[in-house]
């Protein structure tokens, strides 16, 4: 008696109805040109590159564009002062903020003329007024 061979059975294709997959395969548009042939964003990909694209155009809709020149700063006459022991920068501001004008803002001047991070000042420290 001579065997026969024995082949598995064969498995039945996935796609069950052929024509409408022609149907389908010409109704799809075709993937040309150089680069990765075929790949499409799922949802998520889209909303990855939607958000790194906002976060790219955030900032320069931001600036609307447009750049902010501030008009060329005054010369300042200045005097150099030796400061005392008890003299605060909080004392040189009063002394020569205008009238209604916010001795805070005299303050961060008198920081910035002096090239300071603080408004602590040292008996011996000179620093540099404006004169009036």
């Amino acid at each position: 008696m001579t065997s026969t061979p024995h082949f598995p059975a064969r498995r039945p294709s996935p796609i069950r109805n052929h024509a409408r997959l022609d149907v389908a395969a010409a109704a799809a548009p075709a993937v040309t040109g150089t680069g990765l042939r075929g790949l499409r964003l799922t949802g998520r990909g889209r909303a990855v590159v939607a958000t790194l694209s906002l976060c790219v155009a955030l900032p320069i809709i931001g600036l609307n564009g447009s750049a902010v020149a501030s008009a060329p700063e005054r010369e300042t006459a200045v005097q150099e002062h030796t400061v005392r022991h008890g003299e605060t920068m909080w004392g040189f501001a009063r002394q020569i903020a205008e009238p209604g004008e916010d001795v805070r803002n005299v303050v961060r001047d008198l920081m910035a003329i002096n090239d300071m991070d603080t408004a602590r000042l040292q008996a011996g420290q000179t620093i540099l007024l404006p004169l009036p």
